[in-house]
């Protein structure tokens, strides 16, 4: 991941795009910082996109504050910067998609729970769903 982040950092730059490299120099600047954190030289593939996903949460709280302080340009900035932090996520899951995966955990194992759910859904899916439908939708299901 982090080499696909470098060369993207040198297109960008071939390609002047100011906007693109910024946002891509503030990950690796992230990946840097949880590196140095975790005393170690590379974060394993899943770490980074954690990382990814952080950055990506962060313009979208962002977006909410400009849109009530009537900042279009700003917000249009924030949205371009998402676009980038995409690139580098994995596809997420869709809701029918999701649901059909909780399903299959909780026919193969009708005593489970929301914990096993959850930690099923991370350990094979990690990265690749929203947790907030995940979570909705294992509750549903687990009742």
């Amino acid at each position: 991941m982090k080499k696909k982040l470098k060369a993207e950092l040198v297109n960008s730059l071939k390609e002047k795009n100011k906007l693109k490299a910024a946002t891509i120099r503030a990950i690796m600047s992230a990946v840097q910082y949880e590196e140095m954190q975790k005393k170690t030289e590379d974060l394993p593939e899943q770490a980074v996109i954690a990382i990814i996903k952080n950055e990506k949460k962060k313009r979208l709280e962002s977006i909410e504050f400009e849109v009530k302080a009537g900042r279009d340009e700003e917000k249009a900035k924030l949205e371009e910067e998402i676009s980038i932090l995409n690139v580098f996520l994995p596809e997420e899951l869709s809701e029918e998609k999701l649901r059909e995966i909780i399903s299959e955990i909780v026919n193969s194992n009708p005593n489970c729970n929301m914990g096993l759910i959850m930690k099923e859904l991370k350990s094979k899916y990690s990265g690749q769903y929203d947790g907030k439908l995940a979570s909705s939708i294992a509750k549903e299901l687990s009742e």
